[in-house]
């Protein structure tokens, strides 16, 4: 699994970088699809220095069993 999310970010990000859509499958040893995955993608040029600060709220709101969203992305310090 990891393996394929590094070819695909490798392979993906090489050269000059536009902004665009992006599609990545992570399949297990099987190569079955994992569902409810998380992939990491890194920039090729590296990650950005100093705090990472996003222009939208970080809210979780749990109904019942159900969070919303399923999956917060919170950067290190947030």
């Amino acid at each position: 699994m990891k393996v394929v999310v590094a070819f695909l970010s490798a392979f993906l990000f090489s050269g000059v970088a536009h902004a665009g859509p992006l599609t990545v499958s992570v399949r297990d040893g099987a190569g079955r699809p994992v569902a409810n995955a998380v992939a990491t993608v890194y920039p090729a040029s590296g990650l950005p220095r100093g705090p990472i600060r996003f222009a939208w709220p970080l809210r979780m709101s749990q109904e019942n069993i159900d969070f919303n969203p399923e999956v917060l992305i919170v950067p290190v310090g947030g």
